[in-house]
């Protein structure tokens, strides 16, 4: 996955400027394979303009982890197999930050 290849990379750079906090939040990430989501916003979301309508897609409301990895390939979006790409999500819970 290409997770694996940033965490070894950022293992060899070493600690800079706070990058060792990354590598730390990238190794607790659950991590998913969303090809299978890539390829259908793709075929059913993106429009001929090449954009996305925000209203077709449905809340999100509750995160599935705290710290979440997810990785799908170039194929999925119709580019070269050999790419890859990902989003690094985390979820901040803070009380005081509640709707009352």
């Amino acid at each position: 996955m290409l997770i694996d290849n940033l965490l070894h990379t950022i293992e060899q750079m070493g600690p800079v400027g706070g990058i060792m906090n990354l590598a730390e939040g990238l190794g607790m990430a659950v991590r998913f394979q969303v090809h299978n989501v890539a390829r259908y916003v793709r075929e059913q979301l993106v429009d001929e303009h090449n954009s996305m309508e925000m209203s077709r897609f449905p809340p999100n409301v509750a995160p599935l982890a705290p710290v979440m990895w997810f990785e799908y390939d170039g194929a999925s979006v119709g580019k070269s197999p050999s790419n890859r790409y990902g989003i690094f999500i985390t979820v901040i819970y803070d009380d005081s930050l509640q709707m009352r």
